[in-house]
């Protein structure tokens, strides 16, 4: 244009023909269309814009003109039928789907080829072999004048809408079989008190069938009567309270059961929609608690007149039950008591609180089903008492504990008469000091602990020389109390560690625990020998006295109890033959001759036994006239491993072992038997039958009547 814009022209050139036919010249029209070319610009642009919508949501489109088949089709629909675009455009759909298909969409077409939109569900597989549900929407499109020109065909997956409808319509199945399943009557009212939803047992107890029901009124169903009952309720669950109510329910067959009914209110965005009731039958219930209550009176009669005290805790272990003996016992009534937990008062002494905690662990746990216990409580007055008490665990019927019952008896007095047992069995009546029982059980621990600690244990034994003398000659009263005061010095003498123990009549054992240096045991030995020699005056007798001490110490002299005690007593012993009233220390020499006098003990009593032993008579002859007066005899023994022995080398043995009565009764009777028999022996038949027999034995073989007098009157029978 002069102007310099530019714009769009038609121009039509039509020719000038003369009447012969000859062109003269031509007509040029021009129109200015550059508004026309802007608007189909514009148009262009916008079918782009819309095919590139259509292309890319995730529905599937395509569009079938009636004369023309499909002239659209999106590449959703390509990939989820399969088709390409070569193959879909121009096509019909009796031409693109298989036979069964069209026949399955062909009313839906034909609905909208006529006009009318229409919609359907189709369940297809994917050219990837999975299966899928799609709603396609058939929308027809019309000319200005109304002509159906096609259809469109707008494929929607609702795949995932379908199986979680699935789902829910299962649940719902599931839902609506488990309610009609419960065996107590269930519904659902609405706001206008109509009846939308009864199970199987609502049926029953109404004695309806479903379709009387259901949408029906409340009042209209139950009565009037029922429904003045259950008005002032439903009031309030109109005001969004739930409520249960037990009442006893009359039933269409005329049977009544108790039963809770309990009405749930259902509110959505602060508006009262109705409202659920449901029932839980407890008439069952109803009838074991009255048996309960009449048991529990039984039973209640029965713990207040029994001697045992009888309280229950519940599982947080606080008092739910105090009888009266329970008073009686530990002085607090049940309403000082009720509510407390076992650990919350002054009840448990606190050295017993750890074993009962425990204890009672182990109830709750299902550990233990019953416990007996014996500990120390408190009374109201502070005093301690010993109760013994028998806990058991209740249980429902799931095992789960629901309280703990106890029954207690005061056994104070049993204790302290088990203690005073417990002491006698374990100390000397006498002096109140440890006797041999108690003395291995300390010596024993003492060991143990020392080999732990790697330290030394001296064993002392103490005898009392001639202490026999005293009893004859001053009786055992004085004899006793003289123990009983030695007793005292030398445990005054001790440490508070060290055991000092009473074995037999005048024999002491003193253990030394924790000895600070080699030369302690003998410092102590010392002292308690100088205890020993101090005067005793017992009822106005001064009396003297001396003892023998042997002492064996650990680990040297033994590891164990037992030996350590045989080694202090062969150093005692020792301590005698060297003289008495002194101590000695244990030593290899000294376990060599005890040794030596047991396998010397133990050989006599085998010739005791098997007859080893032999009478030699040596004659006692008369300067004078050469008569012989008699015979003395000498004792022998012909041991098989040693040969002929003289009593020097076994008679200190035999009294040291206690054979020295046996020895001297064998010696007699052998002696009185030789000189009856018949013939008389040489020596027995001289001298006109003066002669005399002296039997050479030890002292002790005459220190009791028996040694003399049994063996001569065995004699004199023979």
């Amino acid at each position: 244009m002069p102007n310099g814009e530019e714009r769009w022209f038609h121009v039509k050139a039509v020719p000038h023909f003369a009447d012969d036919g000859s062109i003269l010249g031509m007509y040029i029209v021009g129109h200015d269309i550059s508004e026309v070319k802007r608007a189909q610009e514009q148009l262009a642009a916008s079918e782009e814009e819309l095919r590139f919508f259509a292309e890319n949501i995730p529905e599937a489109i395509a569009y079938i003109d009636l004369e023309r088949g499909c002239t659209f089709v999106n590449n959703v629909f390509l990939a989820s039928r399969g088709f390409t675009r070569e193959f879909a455009l121009g096509k019909f759909p009796v031409e693109a789907y298989p036979p069964e298909v069209y026949e399955e969409l062909r009313p839906h077409l034909e609905r909208a080829a006529r006009g009318h939109e229409s919609s359907y569900e189709r369940f297809f597989r994917l050219p990837s072999g999975e299966e899928r549900w799609v709603r396609v929407r058939l929308t027809p499109r019309r000319a200005a004048d109304g002509k159906v020109l096609g259809y469109y065909a707008v494929s929607t997956d609702i795949h995932e809408i379908k199986t979680a409808q699935a789902a829910i319509e299962d649940k719902e199945r599931q839902l609506r079989q488990v309610i009609d399943s419960i065996p107590t009557p269930m519904c659902y009212v609405d706001a206008q008190a109509r009846y939308r939803y009864v199970n199987d047992a609502f049926l029953e107890y109404i004695g309806m069938p479903a379709e009387r029901i259901v949408g029906v009124s409340v009042s209209d169903v139950l009565g009037e009567e029922r429904w003045a009952l259950m008005e002032p309720y439903l009031e309030r669950v109109r005001k969004g309270e739930s409520l249960a109510v037990e009442r006893l329910v009359k039933f269409a067959n005329g049977l009544s059961r108790w039963m809770v009914v309990r009405l749930t209110p259902r509110i959505a965005n602060g508006e009262y929609l109705g409202y659920y009731a449901t029932t839980s039958d407890i008439h069952e219930q109803k009838l074991v608690e009255d048996e309960l209550r009449r048991t529990n009176t039984i039973l209640s009669a029965h713990f207040d007149n029994t001697p045992l005290a009888v309280i229950e805790w519940d599982t947080e272990l606080r008092v739910v039950r105090w009888s009266g003996q329970a008073e009686a016992i530990f002085g607090w009534n049940a309403s000082e008591t009720l509510g407390k937990t076992l650990l919350g008062w002054r009840h448990v002494y606190e050295e017993d609180e750890e074993t009962v905690s425990r204890m009672i662990r182990d109830l709750m746990d299902g550990r233990q089903r019953h416990a007996t216990l014996r500990h120390r409580n408190y009374r109201k007055d502070g005093s301690v008492i010993w109760v013994e008490w028998h806990n058991s665990a209740l249980r429902d019927t799931a095992g789960r504990v629901i309280s703990i019952l106890s029954l207690a008896q005061d056994v104070s007095s049993r204790i302290q008469a088990e203690e005073r047992l417990q002491y006698m069995a374990t100390h000397d009546g006498l002096t109140g000091l440890p006797n041999s029982v108690l003395l291995h059980d300390r010596l024993e621990g003492a060991l143990a602990r020392a080999g732990r600690a790697r330290r030394r244990v001296g064993v002392m034994f103490l005898d009392l020389d001639h202490f026999k003398d005293v009893n004859d000659t001053l009786g055992h009263r004085v004899g006793d109390a003289l123990l009983k005061e030695l007793a005292r010095r030398i445990r005054a003498a001790l440490r508070q560690s060290d055991l000092l123990a009473r074995i037999s009549g005048d024999e002491f054992v003193v253990v030394l625990e924790d000895l600070p240096d080699e030369g302690s045991p003998e410092r102590v030995a010392r002292m308690i020998l100088e205890e020993v020699r101090r005067p005793f005056h017992v009822e106005g007798n001064e009396i003297h006295v001396s003892g023998s001490l042997g002492l064996a110490l650990h680990p040297e002299d033994g590891t164990d109890a037992e030996t350590l005690l045989k080694n202090a007593d062969a150093a005692m012993y020792h301590a005698k033959e060297l003289g008495r009233n002194g101590f000695r220390l244990f030593s290899a020499e000294l376990a060599s001759r005890r040794a030596q006098r047991l396998a010397v003990e133990t050989a006599l009593r085998r010739a005791l036994k098997n007859d080893e032993l032999a009478l030699h008579y040596q004659p006692i002859v008369d300067l004078g006239t050469g008569e012989v007066h008699g015979v003395e005899a000498l004792l022998r023994w012909q041991d098989p491993e040693h040969g002929l022995m003289l009593p020097q080398g076994f008679i200190p043995q035999a009294e040291e072992s206690g054979l020295g009565n046996a020895i001297g009764h064998w010696v007699l009777e052998a002696a009185c038997k030789q000189a009856s028999r018949s013939p008389r022996p040489a020596w027995c038949a001289t001298s006109r039958a003066r002669a005399s027999c002296s039997p050479s034995c030890a002292r002790s073989a005459f220190a009791s009547p028996s040694t003399i007098s049994a063996p001569a009157s065995r004699a004199c029978r023979t």
